[in-house]
Order: structure tokens, then C-alpha cells, then sequence
């Protein structure tokens, strides 16, 4: 695995200083602009001016593109993973000093700092010996185009996601934390956190997706966000009637595809992981019970979703 202080050498064309941040690219031109979906569509964006590109109120050069678009461009995502003493990381930028996070409970005997259920960070210097870093750059379709038939390509529809997502649920373990998001635009997701007794759901809050539609998720059953939680939630009681669980599917579904206008299943990836067993508040565990406790996993495949896993493996 190639060390982060010969980085260089991964992007020979461009100056170290100029690293894409992790995202979704287009190639327009010869050069590689951010491709983030806008409305119902999509929209290039680069600090450059460039010819077709209009300038927007913030400065930046933008070209929207509607569904059905004929302009055929190279689309990938951009992804940097990175291992620290034995863990595996996820990083925005392979430029220092880098925030990596990770759900590996691990990492709290290497510094990290746990923000969320499940999730770890750091901030560790780039000439640090013991990070490595690596980068997958992930071919992408073109997004605008018409999305073909499920019959063309196996591509699962809306309603073979939903009954996945049904299975998957059934299937979880307790302290599961599951997201799934959309290639185009990781902060539109769904996240999921199985407890004893219940599954709970998240959505993205307002300042995360601004277009995200309120209305739809209110009609379909999310409960708005507050001061204590700023984002979109649903829990599902457990256990469980098969009706039940399709419902809270429906739900997610619902976030998905219209509140956050993803266009189709095959455009979601996932991660999974279990977190780490932990002492009740008040409890006491015996030496014996604290060597059996569960100590996680880092990564959970979910075959279930007929979705993609990313991982370091891609390239």
C-alpha cells in the first residue's frame, strides 16, 4: 500500500496542491469538475470560466444538464481510504493535516475521538509514518441519461429495493448501524441503527439537502427535526409484523426517491457495520463477561440490498 508522502504519484498530471476533495466528477473538456445533482437534475460545477458554463451568485462556474441530456461525459466518484496501525479509515482529502474517520471501536486506543453511535475520528498529520493512503477513482454512469427498463440491465426498480430493504431489516443484529446514499450526492442517505428492541431511521436535516421536499416526508410518516435531533427520524417497534416492516420501508423509499430525488436504486452504494457491545449505565460486568463482550465489526456485508459495498478494494 502506497505511503501518503508519495501521493504525487497517483495524479501525475496534477500539482500536489491541486487534490480533488472525495466526490462525484465529471470529465468536461479534459478536465475534471465537480458533478453534483441539482433539482430534478444535474449540474457541472468548476472555479474556472468556461465556455457553456454561467456564472453563478457564489462566484462558481455552473452548467446544469436536465434528464435525457444527450452530452455523453466520463462520470466517477473519487474516494481516498486510508490504514492507521491496523485500521481502516475513510478520508475527504489525502492533503494534511487529515480527518479520517472510522466506525472501528479500536481506534479509541489510538486517539479518536467517538462523535456518533458507531463513528470515530482524528485528526492525524499527513507525514505521519503510520498512514497510508489510497484512492479508488470509481467509473460512474452518465446520470442524466434515461434511466433503461429493470428488464435491460437487472437494475433493481423502486418496488425490489423496498422488498430488499424488508429482508435486510429482518436480517439485522442488534447495535447494525446501516447508511445507504446516493453515488451523485453522498448526503442524500438513509441511515438506520438497530437496538433491542427497535430500528431507528434518520434523514438527512434541512441544511444538509436544502431542495430535500418537507412535504413528502411528512406525508410519509418522518417526524420532523428539533433541537434534539436535527434530523429527519422514524423507529420501527420490534418485533415486527411483515406490514409493519414494509411500511417503514415505503418510508425510506419515500425519502429517497422523492424527497430527495434520487433517480433509481442503481444509483446507491451502503456501508454496514457493528458497533461495540456496551456496559449499560449502572451495570457491572465481570472480568469473564467483559472478555465475552462483542467487540464489533468494521464492516458488515448486506447481500440482502443488492447494493454496492465500497471499499479500499476498488481501484
Amino acid at each position: 500500500m502506497a505511503s501518503a508522502k508519495r501521493r504525487q504519484s497517483r495524479f501525475p498530471d496534477r500539482p500536489a496542491s491541486k487534490f480533488l476533495a472525495a466526490g462525484t466528477y465529471a470529465v468536461y473538456d479534459g478536465v475534471e469538475v465537480r458533478l453534483d445533482r441539482k433539482g430534478q437534475g444535474w449540474q457541472l460545477l468548476t472555479d474556472q470560466e468556461t465556455a457553456g458554463f454561467t456564472r453563478d451568485e457564489y462566484g462558481r462556474y455552473v452548467r446544469r444538464i436536465a434528464v435525457g441530456d444527450p452530452l455523453e461525459l466520463e462520470c466517477f466518484r473519487l474516494e481516498y481510504h486510508a490504514n492507521y496501525r491496523g485500521i481502516t479509515l475513510a478520508v475527504q482529502s489525502p492533503e494534511g493535516p487529515v480527518m479520517a474517520w472510522t466506525s472501528d471501536s479500536r481506534s479509541l486506543a489510538e486517539g479518536f475521538t467517538q462523535v456518533d453511535r458507531g463513528e470515530y475520528r482524528k485528526t492525524i498529520p499527513l507525514d505521519d509514518p503510520d498512514l497510508h493512503i489510497t484512492t479508488s477513482r470509481i467509473p460512474l454512469p452518465v446520470p442524466w441519461a434515461p434511466s433503461p427498463k429493470p428488464s435491460d440491465d437487472g437494475t433493481p426498480n423502486w418496488n425490489d429495493f423496498r422488498d430488499r430493504l424488508v429482508d435486510t431489516f429482518r436480517k439485522t443484529s442488534e447495535r447494525l448501524i446501516l447508511i445507504i446514499a446516493s453515488d451523485m450526492d453522498p448526503m442524500k442517505y438513509v441511515q438506520f441503527a438497530r437496538e433491542a428492541d427497535r430500528l431507528d431511521a434518520e434523514a438527512p436535516a434541512p441544511d444538509v439537502v436544502a431542495e430535500a421536499k418537507e412535504s413528502v416526508l411528512t406525508e410519509a410518516g418522518w417526524m420532523r427535526p428539533g433541537i434534539a435531533q436535527p434530523n429527519w427520524t422514524s423507529s420501527l417497534a420490534l418485533p415486527a409484523l411483515t406490514t409493519e416492516y414494509r411500511a417503514f420501508a415505503e418510508r425510506c423509499v419515500a425519502a429517497l426517491r422523492d424527497a430527495c430525488g434520487v433517480a433509481n436504486p442503481g444509483e446507491l452504494h451502503y456501508r454496514a457495520w457493528r458497533a461495540a457491545e456496551e456496559m449499560s449505565e449502572g451495570e457491572t460486568w465481570s472480568a469473564e463477561r467483559v472478555e465475552r463482550m462483542d467487540r464489533g465489526a468494521p464492516l458488515v456485508e448486506l447481500p440482502s440490498l443488492g447494493l454496492r459495498r465500497p471499499g479500499p478494494s476498488q481501484k
